[in-house]
């Protein structure tokens, strides 16, 4: 759990940074944040309908986990100039 709200907050970071940094040259920037992945290791420690599950679930806006197989296309680079 450490190790995910340190790397969240650091793309939350990087991408605020980024926005600041560009905004005056028009350009825009945003960071992606997926939140918890429901891999067969975060299963293993949360199971269905557990108290760890409903934690996670309690903080995630769209109530759902990202599935493995959505996150590894999700962030694109793209600059508008």
């Amino acid at each position: 759990m450490t190790k995910f709200i340190v790397v969240t907050g650091a793309s939350k970071g990087i991408g605020r940074a980024a926005a600041d940094d560009l905004a005056d040259d028009g350009i825009t920037a945003n960071a992606v944040a997926p939140g918890p992945t429901e891999t067969e290791l975060f299963r293993a420690i949360n199971p269905q309908g557990s108290e760890g599950q409903a934690r996670y679930l309690g903080r995630v806006p769209m109530r759902r986990f990202v599935a493995p197989r959505v996150k590894g296309g999700g962030g694109r680079v793209s600059l508008n100039c």
